[in-house]
This record gives structure tokens, C-alpha cells and sequence, in this order.
């Protein structure tokens, strides 16, 4: 997972466009799947890895974001 010590790297080499992109649809993926949790799901297999997956997207879209605003 990208940190704060690689996001220069990676706004480098992908761009600030292609980040905010890549977060957005990795957010979009995340939600999408926070959306089949069962009532009777578990938070480490149900909650857990889709937030993740979302903090990621956010991560990757936001900073460059705000940088380039």
C-alpha cells in the first residue's frame, strides 16, 4: 500500500490525473462493495478489506487533488 514517502514517486511517474482517476474508481469500487454486507457478516471478512479498499481510493485521489486545486 502507497504511503506518504511514495506519493511523489507515483505523482511523478503517473501524473496527478491518472492518480485521482485510479483513487476515484478504487473508491467507487469500495462502496460498491460495502454495499453487499450481510446482517449477519463478520467485520473482518465483510467491513474490513472493502473500507481498505476504499481508504486507498481516497488516498490516491484526494492528495493529488488538493495539490493540483
Amino acid at each position: 500500500m502507497p504511503d506518504n514517502r511514495h506519493r511523489p514517486g507515483l505523482m511523478a511517474h503517473f501524473g496527478s490525473k491518472g492518480m485521482i482517476v485510479t483513487g476515484l474508481m478504487l473508491l467507487a469500487d469500495g462502496l460498491f462493495w460495502l454495499s453487499f454486507i450481510r446482517p449477519d457478516g463478520s467485520f473482518a471478512v465483510d467491513v474490513l478489506p472493502a473500507s481498505r479498499f476504499a481508504a486507498l481510493g481516497m488516498a490516491l485521489a484526494f492528495v493529488p487533488s488538493l495539490q493540483t486545486a
